[in-house]
């Protein structure tokens, strides 16, 4: 797991061996590894609050792997940025599916009891 120190977050110093785990070090110059580490932070870390959350992450590690896959180049911070706002928004259409199947469950929860207390009037007046 990526966050070693278990704060919710990947930090700077974390981030270095995932990076390296995905090959994305190699044949690189310690002095070069160390930019990319620090240009890829910047990158993954969308809004500038010097942490790396989950969902930043795993639209940073999905694209990394698919270019491992198909041997293309690390996309562009932008291209990232692009994939986590997707993510983003269709996870916020999920939540507000299921608020609505919550609330009809709740609607029709309410109309079972209705009926339920009609029936029983109704059976209680025999």
């Amino acid at each position: 797991e990526a966050d070693v120190d278990k704060n919710g977050y990947i930090d700077m110093i974390e981030l270095g061996p995932v990076l390296r785990g995905l090959g994305l070090f190699k044949d690189m110059a310690p002095r070069d590894a160390a930019t990319f580490l620090c240009s890829q932070f910047e990158t993954i870390d969308s809004n500038s609050d010097g942490m790396i959350k989950f969902d930043e992450f795993v639209a940073f590690y999905n694209n990394a792997v698919d270019c491992q896959k198909s041997g293309e180049q690390m996309p562009s911070g932008k291209a990232l940025r692009e994939e986590l706002h997707r993510a983003r928004l269709a996870e916020a259409m999920a939540l507000k599916e299921l608020e609505l199947v919550l609330q009809s469950e709740m609607e029709l929860q309410t109309k079972v009891q209705e009926l339920s207390s009609k029936l029983e009037f109704v059976q209680g007046s025999k």
